[in-house]
């Protein structure tokens, strides 16, 4: 995704700890609230997913964020079956839901509640 193409603030959803992350606190349930930032109504297509993860005692932190140099790590993009419009200090607010998926414990199921002052929204994805 291009960075010019964001159209709320950026988020974290979720910190984990990966050397004592438990196996049930990949499943998780959390609120957010995203933030238009620009000027004009825009019109969100989805939301985009990336992490950054970084290793104790080094300096190197791996980002896949929009705002970083492209590798070969990509962001997961969840699109919307159509576009939510969105102004300038209007929020996006609702929960994200991930979990293990009970049939390929590498695949996830995700739920996204969207609210808005337009609408109300659940939307299901499964990353595989």
């Amino acid at each position: 995704m291009r960075p010019e193409a964001v159209c709320t603030q950026v988020v974290d959803l979720r910190r984990m700890y990966i050397p004592h992350l438990q196996y049930s606190e990949v499943n998780f349930r959390n609120p957010f609230c995203l933030t238009g930032i620009t000027t004009e109504t825009k019109h969100c297509h989805g939301l985009v997913l990336s992490f950054s993860n970084s290793c104790i005692g080094s300096p190197f932190i791996l980002q896949t964020g929009v705002a970083y140099t492209p590798t070969h790590w990509k962001q997961c993009c969840l699109l919307f079956p159509k576009p939510v419009p969105i102004s300038k200090n209007e929020n996006l607010e609702g929960f994200f839901s991930m979990s293990r998926n009970v049939d390929n414990p590498r695949a996830f199921d995700i739920v996204v509640e969207l609210h808005t002052c337009r609408l109300d929204l659940t939307l299901r994805y499964n990353l595989q």
